[in-house]
């Protein structure tokens, strides 16, 4: 028999590689069983494990955690604000007509919900959370719009879905937390709509109608306000004219006063200065002829010599005064 000493390399190989293959299976279960006994919870989650199918206590939060290799699985749950589309449905309304609502659910998933949503709802895990939220959704819808009649959803959505929000938080209060309900589509029955369309065409054509007789009533104004206008302007045209009139007739008249008050002032005048004339002439003449008498009766001889001149041959017809003093009047000649 050979001794080990005598065998070559080559026969020693076989031994070699069955070591390193064992080394490497070691190696391998190893960061096998390594792998598998850590996981990380991302920020957006929350996990619960079960081992050996029983939920262990305590919620995991977001970080690298130890768990027991083959025996402990993990489940992972999303709490950050997720939203679940609803695909356009057909629901009937209080009065038999037929909406189409899709709507997008925005929600929330509380910490104290996660271990009843993992495994007290639907299958154990997170694999139906959205299918599990889908049939109660759709009953809130319906029990919802079946209250509502066609007219109220072509008026407004924002009451509708306010209320669908309302109702469907309250039948997910236990799991999540409804955050906002949004209707992305929406579609009336084809019934409604024609006659929907009809209304509003006629509503159009009413309106249009009113923009005519509003303008036709425009034009009517816009005619009586120029009509207006011109008679308005020939009235005060006939006014200017008249005043201009009457301001000319007054000037006459304060012309023709004016000339009558010079003619009369002339006239006043004139009959002034006649008047002082006739007065002195009258008053010269008394002067003279009382001049005169005085002479006469200081100088007899002149007078009975003027007399004698002047004497006609007759007797006097007139004598004034008594006694000695008297004057005898004789119709005389006048002087040549």
């Amino acid at each position: 028999m050979e001794s080990l000493s005598n065998l070559s390399p080559l026969s020693r190989m076989p031994n070699l590689s069955f070591r390193k293959l064992g080394y490497a299976l070691v190696l391998g279960g190893i960061l096998l069983v390594l792998s598998k006994s850590f996981y990380i919870v991302d920020p957006t989650e929350v996990a619960m494990v079960r081992r050996l199918g029983e939920v262990q206590p305590g919620l995991m939060k977001p970080g690298i955690h130890f768990k027991v290799p083959f025996l402990d699985t993990v489940d992972f749950l999303a709490v950050s604000l997720m939203r679940f589309p609803f695909p356009k449905t057909v629901f009937f309304t209080s009065d038999n007509q037929t909406v189409e609502l899709g709507l997008s659910v925005s929600y929330r998933v509380p910490e104290t919900s996660v271990e009843k949503l993992l495994y007290q709802v639907g299958r154990v895990g997170n694999v139906d959370v959205a299918e599990n939220m889908r049939p109660i959704i759709i009953q809130r819808i319906r029990e919802v719009v079946a209250r509502k009649n066609l007219t109220s959803f072509n008026m407004g959505m924002g009451d509708i879905t306010q209320e669908i929000k309302n109702s469907i938080a309250l039948a997910t209060a236990d799991w999540i937390s409804v955050v906002d309900v949004q209707i992305v589509e929406f579609d009336l029955a084809a019934s409604f709509k024609k006659s929907n369309e009809a209304a509003v065409q006629a509503k159009n054509d009413a309106i249009a109608a009113q923009n005519e007789l509003a303008k036709v009533q425009a034009q009517a104004e816009q005619a009586k306000a120029k009509a207006d206008g011109e008679a308005e302007a020939l009235r005060k045209k006939a006014k200017g004219d008249a005043d201009a009139k009457i301001f000319a007739a007054e000037g006459e008249a304060t012309r023709i006063e004016r000339i009558a008050a010079a003619e009369a002032t002339k006239i006043e005048k004139t009959a002034l200065a006649e008047s002082n004339a006739i007065r002195l002439k009258g008053t010269a003449e008394a002067d003279a002829l009382s001049l005169k008498a005085k002479v006469i009766a200081a100088n007899p001889q002149v007078t009975a010599q003027t007399w004698a001149e002047r004497w006609s041959g007759h007797v006097p017809s007139t004598v004034m005064g008594s006694g000695q003093n008297f004057v005898p009047f004789f119709n005389v000649q006048p002087g040549k």
